[in-house]
């Protein structure tokens, strides 16, 4: 092979070609909690990293969020110190890096660092770092997407994909949507009594419409059903009476 044809590789160029890569400071989110790294150069221009400053407990950047007004959110992501289990928030960007976001975070029982620096960094690393995955923020219950959310903010789904999802409204009523009972004591109470009551299904059919309806692609026509059946009901409830006075 001629040195016309020859390779090119970077042994084939000479050092000063290259621009010289300058050492930055980053953050580094671990279980242990999330760190700024700073570094700094010497007087032979040597660079070092500075030990690494805490900024608070582990917050994972999951995402970034819209909702339906256009306000823009960081989605995150932690580990509850009391029960172990894994949650997530839609942060709103306009409130980090002030009082409300601090005390939000801390309402969540996680560790955000006092001093005016720490929080300034924390503050750029909520907004600058992580994951851009897209997420949808909403404030209403319903169906949203292929996901259905509970009033207490819980999101069912199919469990074959994460729901991209995150409910940010009101859990006041969180408590009226908490597991009770078992099968069992359904099947006990109150099946066994629907079976033949036409009223008693009724009730327990609209009280259950709302997560099957959008699968079924019914969720515009359930109400006029509902009410041709309860026209039904009522139209025939004086023959009923009327046979039962013959008795």
């Amino acid at each position: 092979m001629t040195a016309q044809h020859q390779p090119q590789t970077a042994a084939n160029y000479p050092a000063a070609d290259f621009e010289p890569v300058a050492a930055r400071p980053y953050f580094e989110c671990k279980s242990s909690g999330v760190y700024y790294i700073a570094v700094e150069s010497d007087k032979d221009g040597q660079i070092t990293e500075k030990a690494p400053l805490r900024l608070s407990d582990q917050i994972e950047l999951i995402g970034r969020g819209i909702d339906t007004n256009g306000g823009y959110y960081r989605v995150i992501r932690w580990r509850d110190s009391h029960t172990r289990q894994s949650k997530t928030a839609a942060l709103a960007m306009a409130d980090i890096g002030t009082p409300p976001c601090w005390q939000r975070l801390q309402g969540y029982g996680l560790t955000v660092m006092s001093g005016r620096r720490k929080r300034e960094l924390l503050a750029d690393y909520l907004q600058t770092d992580g994951q851009t995955t897209p997420y949808t923020v909403t404030s209403k219950a319903g169906w949203q997407s292929d996901a259905y959310i509970l009033p207490s903010g819980e999101i069912l789904s199919d469990g074959l994909k994460a729901p991209r999802v995150i409910y940010n409204g009101d859990t006041s009523q969180a408590p009226a949507y908490t597991q009770s009972g078992t099968l069992q004591d359904w099947q006990q109470h109150i099946a066994r009594y629907a079976a033949g009551n036409s009223r008693l299904l009724l009730a327990v059919g609209t009280a259950l419409a709302a997560p099957p309806a959008a699968p079924f692609g019914r969720a515009k026509r359930r109400l006029p059903h509902l009410r041709r059946f309860i026209r039904r009901q009522n139209h025939s409830r004086p023959c009923r009476i009327e046979r039962l006075r013959q008795l």
